[in-house]
C-alpha cells in the first residue's frame, strides 16, 4: 500500500466526493438532446399519460428499439414529479449514484477501503459520465445496473461472503440487476458481467450457482419478454421496419443485438476497428493516459509472470472491461456512450494500479502524465469557449483558468497525489463550464423547447410539424403533435386554422398550396448533435443556422 496515497485520501475522500455529487446534480436542468434523449423521454411521457406499461408508443405509433425496463422506471418518475426534463433525467441519476455505492462495494471486496474511495472519485468526474446525465439515454441506468450485478454475483461464489444464507441473497440480487440490464439494452449486457465474472477462473461457470443463476435472471426477464409478446408477437399485422409478422422477442433477443453486431438487422451501422480505443482518449478524460499506462503495467506484469500485488483479483475488472472493448470493437454499430457501461471498471482498474504502485520511475510518468492533462484539459476549454461566444463566455473561461491555477496552489508539489487532486478539480471546472454554459450554448439551436413554450402560452390548437422533425417541441408541447404530408395540408385546415412549426423552406411550401402563413416567432435552428467547426465559430455560425418559424397557417 501507498501510505502517502492512503493518507492523502483519508484528508479529501469527503470534500471531494461532495464535490463531485454536486456538480452531477447541476446536469438535472436544461434542455434534452435530440434525437435519442428526446424520443426516449417522449415514449416515457406517452406512457405516463397513458398508464399502458406494455405498448411503447413514438411518433403516434408503435415504437420497437429498446427494452421496456428504462422507460416503466422513467415513466413512474413524470408521473409522480410531472412530465419534465428534470423528471426525465432524475432516475437516471439515481442509477448512477447506484453506481457510485456498487464501485465502493466492489472495490472493497476485491480490493481495499482506499482503492475503492478512489475509484469513486475517479469515476464521478471521467468526461462521459457528466455528459451521460446531462443527455439522459439508457447509459446511466447501465453503468448503476452492471456493477451491481456484477458485485452481487462474485459475492455470490463466496468472495468475501460467509453464510450460505447471505450467498443465496447475492445470488438473487444479482440475477435481478442483470435482468433488468438486460431489459434496459439487450442481451449484450451479459458481456461485461460474464467477462467480470470467469476472467479470474472461467471454471466458474462450471458451478451449481451459474445453472441457477441463469433460471433466475430468466425468470426476472419474464415481465419484459412478456411485454414484447403482447406488443408484437400477439399482433402480427402491425407493420414494423416495413414489413409485418416482427417478433418482438426475437427483436430484443437477434435483432436488436447480433443484428446490429452482424448488420443484419433492420438497424445498420459502420465499424472502425480503433474506434473505442481512440474514443477512451476523451470519453474517460482526466483519467484515461492513467487507464492505458495501467493497462501496460498489467500486461507487463503478465509476460514476466510477476506475481499480482492483489492476488489476481484486479482481473476481475479488467476481464469485464476488455471482453466489453474487444466485443463492441468486433460491432458495426459504434457510438461512444456504449462504453460507460464499464467505467466503473476503469476507475477500479486505475485504483487498484495506483495504490499499489512502488517504482519511483512509473510514479513519476504517472505524475507527467496527470500534469498533461491538468493542463491540457483547461487549456481546451477555454479555446472551446472563446471560440463560440467570445465576449458571452469570456467570464467563464476566466473561471475554468482561475480554477486550474488554483488546484496548484491547494494541491502542491510534484507527487501522485497532488496530481490527482489538481485533475479532480480541474474536471469540476470544465465540466461546470461544459454543461451549464457549452452545452445550453448549443441546445438553444435546437429550437424545439422555445417554440413549444411560446405555443403553451397561446390558445389551444391543431399543432403540426411541417418538413421539419423536432422531438423537443413534441416532448415539451402540451398537447398532442401530428407531422404532416402534403396531402394533409388542406385536409387539416378545413375545420379552421393550425399552428406549425416548420423551416423556412416548409413555409414557402405552405404557401405554394395556396395556404396563408402567419408567423408568430423565428428561430435560428442546427442539428446540434452533430456540431462542425463553422457552426462553433461564432464569425462563420450564421452561414450555416436554418430559419426555423412558429406559425399560425389557413387556408
Amino acid at each position: 500500500m501507498n501510505p502517502a496515497l492512503e493518507a492523502w485520501i483519508n484528508r479529501w475522500w469527503r470534500p471531494l466526493l461532495a464535490l463531485g455529487v454536486g456538480l452531477h446534480f447541476t446536469t438535472l436542468f436544461g434542455t434534452l438532446t435530440e434525437p435519442d434523449s428526446a424520443l426516449y423521454a417522449i415514449v416515457a411521457k406517452n406512457m405516463a399519460r397513458s398508464g399502458d406499461l406494455i405498448n411503447l408508443i413514438a411518433y403516434g405509433g408503435d415504437w420497437l428499439d429498446k427494452p421496456h425496463f428504462l422507460f416503466w422506471v422513467a415513466s413512474t418518475s413524470m408521473r409522480l414529479f410531472g412530465v419534465n426534463e428534470i423528471a426525465w433525467r432524475l432516475p437516471a441519476l439515481g442509477f448512477f449514484f447506484l453506481a457510485l455505492h456498487y464501485t465502493w462495494r466492489l472495490g472493497v471486496l476485491l480490493f481495499d477501503r482506499t482503492a475503492a474511495r478512489l475509484a469513486v472519485l475517479l469515476l464521478l468526474v471521467a468526461e462521459h459520465t457528466l455528459l451521460s446525465n446531462a443527455d439522459v439515454r439508457a447509459e446511466p441506468y447501465l453503468v448503476g445496473l452492471v456493477v451491481a450485478a456484477v458485485f452481487h454475483l462474485l459475492s455470490a461464489r463466496g468472495v468475501g461472503a460467509r453464510a450460505t444464507r447471505t450467498l443465496a441473497a447475492h445470488l438473487i440480487a444479482g440475477a435481478a440487476f442483470t435482468a433488468a440490464a438486460m431489459s434496459t439494452k439487450g442481451p449484450f449486457l451479459l458481456v461485461p458481467i460474464c467477462g467480470a465474472l470467469i476472467a479470474h477462473d472461467w471454471r466458474a461457470l462450471l458451478k451449481w450457482r451459474t445453472l441457477v443463476g441463469a433460471v433466475l435472471i430468466a425468470l426476472f426477464l419474464l415481465p419484459e419478454l412478456a411485454a414484447l409478446y403482447l406488443q408484437y408477437d400477439l399482433h402480427p399485422e402491425k407493420v414494423m421496419f416495413g414489413r409485418t409478422g416482427v417478433s418482438g422477442v426475437r427483436f430484443f433477443f437477434w435483432d436488436s443485438q447480433f443484428g446490429r453486431f452482424l448488420n443484419t438487422g433492420p438497424l445498420k451501422g459502420y465499424g472502425d476497428p480503433t474506434y473505442f480505443f481512440h474514443v477512451v482518449l476523451w470519453a474517460f478524460l482526466p483519467w484515461s493516459l492513467w487507464l492505458y499506462f495501467a493497462a501496460a503495467a498489467r500486461v507487463r506484469q503478465a509476460l514476466e509472470k510477476q506475481p499480482s500485488p492483489w492476488g489476481g483479483r484486479e482481473l476481475h475488472v479488467w476481464g469485464g472491461a476488455l471482453l466489453t472493448m474487444l466485443v463492441f470493437t468486433a460491432s458495426r454499430s459504434q457510438l461512444p456512450h456504449y462504453l460507460n457501461i464499464v467505467f466503473p471498471f476503469f476507475a477500479l482498474a486505475i485504483a487498484s494500479w495506483l495504490t499499489r504502485l512502488e517504482s519511483p520511475r512509473a510514479k513519476a510518468w504517472a505524475t507527467r502524465l496527470g500534469l498533461a492533462v491538468t493542463v491540457g484539459m483547461p487549456l481546451a476549454a477555454i479555446g472551446l469557449l472563446l471560440v463560440v461566444e467570445p465576449p458571452a463566455y469570456l467570464a467563464v473561461a476566466a473561471g475554468v483558468g482561475a480554477v486550474a491555477l488554483a488546484s496548484f496552489a491547494l494541491f502542491r508539489g510534484l507527487t501522485l497525489e497532488a496530481t490527482i487532486g489538481r485533475a479532480f478539480l480541474v474536471a469540476v471546472a470544465v465540466n461546470l463550464a461544459l454543461i451549464r454554459s457549452y452545452l445550453p450554448f448549443l441546445l438553444s439551436h435546437q429550437v424545439g423547447k422555445q417554440a413549444a413554450e411560446m405555443a403553451n402560452t397561446l390558445p389551444p390548437m391543431q399543432t403540426a410539424l411541417v418538413e421539419v422533425e423536432s422531438l423537443t417541441f413534441d416532448f415539451q408541447l402540451a398537447q398532442p403533435v401530428v407531422r404532416w404530408t402534403a396531402d394533409d395540408t388542406r385536409k387539416m385546415t378545413e375545420t379552421g386554422p393550425a399552428r406549425v412549426l416548420t423551416s423556412a423552406s416548409g413555409k414557402t411550401w405552405l404557401e405554394e398550396r395556396g395556404l396563408e402563413v402567419k408567423v408568430l416567432a423565428t428561430w435560428d435552428s442546427f442539428h446540434v448533435s452533430l456540431p462542425t467547426r463553422t457552426f462553433l465559430d461564432a464569425r462563420t455560425r450564421s452561414t450555416v443556422v436554418e430559419p426555423w418559424v412558429l406559425a399560425e397557417v389557413s387556408r
